[in-house]
């Protein structure tokens, strides 16, 4: 059984809507999507996350847990609390 890794990045918008595009998508590319169909992505900042292989929408601090035991970031990198898009692709 492989670990879980993440797999894209996710938006939960103030209207409790999931948007998720698949790697190497940044969460900017969620927004435009939204804008171009006519929508919004917008809400709260910790409802920008990552989605997983298992199908899970984490928020980005447990999405850096996630990523650090899946070995999707590099050991020399210094990273914060919350894990982002340019960490991972």
């Amino acid at each position: 059984m492989t670990a879980e890794r993440i797999t894209g990045v996710a938006i939960m918008d103030g209207k409790g809507r999931l948007w998720a595009l698949p790697a190497p998508h940044r969460h900017h590319h969620i927004f435009a999507l939204a804008a171009f169909i006519g929508d919004s992505a917008e809400g709260p900042m910790r409802g920008q996350g990552f989605t997983t292989s298992e199908g899970r929408f984490l928020e980005r601090a447990d999405a850096l847990a996630v990523a650090k035991a899946a070995g999707q970031t590099r050991p020399d990198e210094q990273l914060g609390a919350m894990l982002y898009s340019e960490d991972l692709w």
